[in-house]
């Protein structure tokens, strides 16, 4: 068990405290929370505090979540292992709100800001175990920014201003493309690492874990050909462009579909 059993104890109790606090408690269960954690001195692993973190996003208690990463920051025991994804959490926890958020003006706000930290991470930490993570995130955050634009264009009646916002959203889906290029690049390393055959009567968590890892490469290809079709939604229906690129992209996913039969990402 990483951390002590005062740092397990101390997340045990916040965790169950959030369920029933109100809104207007959150701010005293924080600070609650980083006099509890400051009995568990000094820091070991990443446990509980990425756990900690990853609940307060579940129930979608995002601002909170954000000044808890911070407050963590602050730690002189904080080990490398947790500072190493701060930024990480960080944007992780701005794109769900962005994602979550009704509102379009915050909604913006939070995506960009999230795209900033997940960027900081891939660039600073490319080699880290998260980035394949990081760079995945990174591309469902522009697709998301792009979403947003396309919501507009059905809104905006002005030709030059749809034909702006059109554009505007391609560039999302053509960054998210090379974002998720380099995802499966790192997914595929972290699959061919693994012996072609593992019987799994003899090796029964070898074998879970080449099938995990053949999952996450297949999403990454699967949201690679997923840019083709975000990007033919980005022109208007009926025009040969929008026709050609969603043409491409069903042919796409039918090369997925037809070499990986008996996986959940190609039965889809």
């Amino acid at each position: 068990m990483d951390g002590p059993p005062n740092s397990m104890f101390a997340s045990f109790i916040v965790r169950s405290a959030y369920g029933m606090v109100s809104a207007n408690g959150r701010r005293f269960l924080l600070i609650f929370l980083v006099g509890l954690s400051a009995l568990a001195l000094p820091v070991k692993g990443d446990e509980p505090f990425i756990r900690f973190i990853e609940g307060l996003r579940e129930r979608l208690y995002f601002d909170t979540a954000s000044e808890y990463i911070d407050s963590m920051s602050q730690r002189p025991d904080l080990t490398a292992e947790v500072r190493d994804v701060l930024d990480l959490e960080r944007g992780l926890t701005l794109q769900q709100k962005g994602a979550t958020s009704r509102v379009p003006a915050d909604r913006e706000q939070a995506l960009a800001e999230a795209e900033v930290f997940l960027r900081k991470f891939v660039t600073e930490k490319a080699q880290h175990p998260q980035a394949a993570l990081a760079n995945s995130m990174l591309g469902e955050l522009l697709f998301e920014r792009a979403r947003s634009l396309i919501w507009k264009v059905a809104e905006t009646e002005a030709a030059d201003k749809k034909l702006e916002l059109q554009q505007s959203a391609r560039t999302f889906v053509d960054q998210a493309k090379v974002i998720y290029q380099t995802a499966q690049d790192q997914y595929k390393i972290l699959y061919d690492a693994f012996p072609k055959f593992i019987d799994e009567a003899k090796d029964e968590e070898e074998y879970t874990r080449r099938l995990e890892a053949e999952a996450k490469y297949l999403r990454a290809w699967f949201n690679l050909v997923r840019c083709t079709y975000e990007r033919g939604q980005t022109f208007e229906k009926g025009t040969a462009e929008r026709n050609q690129t969603l043409i491409q992209a069903a042919e796409l996913f039918e090369k997925i579909h037809t070499s990986r039969r008996t996986n959940q990402i190609g039965l889809h």
